[in-house]
């Protein structure tokens, strides 16, 4: 179609990009047909997620594209770095999973046409209407009662402050939904266009709040905290070791799991399994390690070790890359820090896998797939 570029398809105010098959992105505004534009989409395209990045449009497109998601059990995400306004939040109400880590702003609703000589009762009775109907489908998608609250309180944009956007989320702690934000934040980190909105350019901020890229990118800030905060959060991340219990804390949710850490002075961070609800309570951080569907926060960095959230590696635990090794028989009587150490002195190394029951390490010039292999530490250069 007119205005795509090789592997894009765009249909309305949608993109489609084919290096993410299972996400459809949405910047353009919401036209009075595009609900015709999205369902084509999604017969020509699996798509599990929509990216919203619109600044909105038309009220009832948005409500019916919103429910149009629900009943097809599509999710809807607002990454970082990225405005979802008035009918775009309409829509984005409708997603099976949601999360908004942007900008997600609703006001009042207005007729276009509005005939400025009818009689008042008359305006009155379309306003009133018009507000049923809304309300009606916005409960139908799960919307928490304080919106119509900040909807009809201004003409102005209202925008969701941190707290209220957490209580707006729907299945946020879905592992595969996680997944899915973790991959589309990573991909917009280094495919900025996708979210550009039509007749703007990269250079052009996106919103106007300079969000750091997403933690799944292993950007740290440069100044650690030294005191008590609220979680800063890690998604696709565990932080093994250092267990406060032995048994961990099981059948929790994910806020639980924060709040329990945040509660106790000896707790300075926590690793969340999401498939089995289970929260492991740290005593401090000394080996970070890719985790999916694992979210992890650190709520003290005095007792984060130096040097272990800058890294060059990304390590994975009970996991081998096997082949590619630079010595067949590997290094023997090797710590895990001094296999780490040999292959980032090294240009050929690119990977490695450390055996902690036999402390051997295993340098690679390459790596493919992983297999699971328990007392095995992996980790591939970034």
């Amino acid at each position: 179609m007119a205005g795509a570029t090789i592997g894009e398809t765009r249909y309305g105010s949608f993109l489609f990009d084919e290096r993410m098959p299972e996400s459809l992105f949405l910047t353009g505004e919401i036209g009075a047909t595009e609900s015709f534009n999205l369902r084509k989409a999604l017969r020509e395209h699996d798509v599990k997620i929509v990216i919203m990045g619109s600044a909105g449009g038309n009220l009832y497109e948005g409500l019916q594209m919103g429910s149009i998601l629900r009943d097809k059990g599509i999710s809807t995400y607002v990454p970082t770095g990225v405005n979802c306004e008035s009918s775009c939040a309409n829509m984005f109400f409708g997603g099976a999973n949601r999360k908004a880590d942007g900008q997600l702003g609703v006001h009042q609703f207005y007729s276009s046409n509005r005939d400025q000589n009818a009689p008042l009762g008359v305006a009155e009775a379309s306003a009133q209407y018009t507000m049923g109907e809304l309300i009606g489908i916005m409960n139908e998608l799960t919307t928490p009662a304080f919106v119509y609250e900040k909807m009809l309180g201004t003409t102005d944009m209202h925008y969701f402050s941190d707290e209220e956007k957490r209580r707006l989320d729907l299945n946020a702690d879905d592992p595969e939904f996680l997944n899915l934000q973790s991959r589309n934040a990573s991909f917009i980190v280094e495919n900025p266009a996708v979210v550009v909105r039509p007749g703007a350019t990269l250079e052009e901020p996106v919103t106007a709040s300079a969000d750091p890229a997403p933690a799944t990118d292993l950007q740290f800030p440069e100044q650690l905290p030294t005191t008590r905060m609220l979680s800063k959060r890690f998604e696709t991340m565990d932080f093994f070791g250092a267990d406060l219990l032995a048994k961990g804390l099981r059948g929790i949710s994910l806020g639980e799991c924060e709040e329990a850490c945040q509660n106790d002075t000896a707790c300075a961070a926590w690793s969340y399994v999401h498939a089995t609800r289970w929260c492991w309570p740290k005593s401090g951080v000394s080996n970070v390690s890719y985790g999916e569907g694992i979210t992890s926060g650190i709520v003290d960095f005095s007792k984060v070790d130096d040097g272990v959230l800058d890294r060059p590696f990304l390590e994975v635990t009970a996991t081998d890359f096997p082949g590619y090794d630079i010595l067949p028989r590997g290094m023997t009587n090797t710590s895990l820090e001094e296999c780490r150490s040999a292959c980032q002195a090294s240009s050929t190394c690119r990977a490695f896998t450390w055996v902690g029951k036999k402390n051997i390490c295993y340098p690679k010039y390459g790596k493919s797939g992983a297999v699971k292999f328990m007392g095995a530490i992996s980790g591939w250069k970034q």
